[in-house]
């Protein structure tokens, strides 16, 4: 692989694993399920409820119940837990990780867990039409926005450090009776950052250094993109008083077309080329990364009191994204490489063959004090969209179940205002995956001198051989207030 894929795939992870909004990525792919205390309480069974804000994104027909001026704040907390433990490498090493401080056998775990942006602001309004509502709505993917990991681990040829900033932003309209609805939501979609690092050898010919090299520098590429956009449709329909129907789905996938520059940096206590060497003239980097259509199905069954009031209800959804739509990422690059011998940056295709996600979920409210106090219950299985040979700490996709629990409490109540408080909980249990040497397809990026030509026979070390641990926590907080 040769100086252009080593800086490159930087990005590419970085685009296939975290976008996020924030000062804040879909369920199975980017993000953790599902944004929003009443969905995160329910197991993110919420496709045919969906009645507060959020439905912007679970599904915008159902809009159409809410009536009158409806705002809603929601925040939620992420932990992302992550371990990662190199596996010894078959390939002899000529160079002592020690002697460098380097420790590449032992457990490295994600030293930033806590994201704390996952901000979600919606406000609808029926402006006194019978059978309309509008909306509007700022949030980002459900994702942790920033991973940092050390640079002397076992990890480091993987991945060092993750810092994004993505957001969705735009108008939602909904069309509806008592018993069915149809919506739209359409956003403008911006990332005003991206930055992903991790460790490349600039070893410039000889053996394979598996754990640690004597030119070894820490490559980051910045990259950003301030115009795309997408679409979510959404419908529900009530057949009888004590059931529901919801489906939804992005059907406009985000087309995220970002441009960006590269810069590398000394290791400490390793390496020392002066600045004339790590610079990178004329660096400039392009990619296109597609998030894809995705569709959600919800039923709902409600149990119903003598006055019509729901007691409590059971709803089962099925979400699918097509993730198979990305084979390979494929990036346009520029500038050179200097280090220890100039090299022109050239194209690259790096593969990562996602396969579609598919997720399961069952979740319940019951109304412990009618129309004051309810609490809700939940939980999901989904398939991970990363093949196991290309596991990577910056797409821990992996197969997953959630379990969560919620409390709403609501306030007031006058005239028809009132306000709504939620909290929730979720623990998402990931299935540890441990990848061998002979099938890991993440390699450990030499740039210039280029596997297997100049690398003993060898197709390179792979960075990904060990095993992956990792697991989220979840607490969201809602305050929905209706008029």
């Amino acid at each position: 692989m040769d100086t252009r894929q080593a800086v490159t795939v930087l990005g590419l992870g970085l685009l296939g694993s975290n976008l996020v909004w924030g000062p804040a990525a879909h369920a199975g792919g980017l993000e953790v399920p599902d944004r929003g205390a009443r969905a995160v309480g329910r197991g993110g069974a919420f496709v045919a409820k969906a009645d507060d804000g959020t439905a912007v994104d679970y599904n915008p027909g159902a809009l159409s119940k809410q009536r009158g001026l409806h705002l809603t704040y929601d925040h939620d907390l992420l932990w992302s837990h992550a371990t990662f433990t190199r596996a010894p490498s078959d390939i002899p090493s000529s160079i002592d990780p020690a002697s460098y401080g380097v420790d590449p056998l032992a457990p490295v775990e994600n030293e930033q867990p806590l994201f704390p942006f996952g901000i979600f602001l919606a406000a609808s309004h029926d402006f006194g039409l019978e059978d309309w509502t509008f909306a509007f709505s700022v949030y980002g993917p459900h994702a942790s926005g920033a991973q940092k990991y050390s640079v002397k681990g076992g990890q480091r040829y993987m991945l060092t450090e993750i810092e994004a900033l993505m957001a969705y932003i735009g108008p939602s309209v909904a069309w509806g009776t008592d018993t069915f609805g149809v919506g739209a939501t359409l956003q403008y979609v911006v990332m005003p950052k991206m930055k992903y690092s991790l460790v490349i050898d600039g070893q410039p010919g000889g053996d394979l250094n598996p754990y640690v090299s004597s030119s070894d520098v820490e490559a980051t590429l910045d990259l950003h993109d301030y115009f795309a956009y997408s679409a979510i449709l959404g419908a529900w329909w009530r057949p009888t008083p004590s059931l529901e129907l919801g489906l939804s789905g992005r059907v406009l996938p985000v087309r995220l077309d970002a441009t960006g520059e590269i810069s590398l940096r000394n290791l400490p206590d390793q390496t020392q080329f002066s600045d004339e060497q790590l610079d990178v003239p004329g660096s400039k980097a392009s990619l296109e990364v597609v998030l894809p259509p995705t569709a959600r199905f919800g039923a709902r069954w409600r149990y119903l009191d003598a006055g019509q009031r729901e007691v409590f209800d059971i709803e089962a959804d099925f979400v699918y994204e097509a993730w198979h739509l990305t084979e390979a990422y494929e990036a346009d690059l520029e500038g050179t490489i200097i280090l220890l011998a100039n090299e022109p940056v050239q194209d690259v295709t790096i593969e990562k063959r996602f396969r579609d996600t598919v997720s399961v979920r069952l979740g319940s409210t019951y109304a412990v004090v009618p129309d004051r106090l309810r609490i809700s219950a939940g939980g999901y299985w989904e398939r991970g969209a990363s093949p196991e040979n290309y596991t990577s700490l910056d797409f821990l996709s992996v197969n997953r179940i959630g379990l969560g629990g919620g409390v709403e409490v609501t306030l007031g109540d006058v005239d028809g205002t009132r306000v709504d408080l939620s909290m929730a909980y979720s623990h998402v249990i990931q299935e540890d995956r441990e990848v061998s040497e002979s099938h890991g397809k993440v390699i450990q990026q030499r740039p210039v001198a280029q596997c297997p030509a100049e690398c003993d026979g060898y197709g390179g070390v792979p960075a990904n051989a060990g095993t992956f641990e990792s697991s989220f926590d979840v607490l969201a907080f809602g305050v929905t207030a209706h008029f």
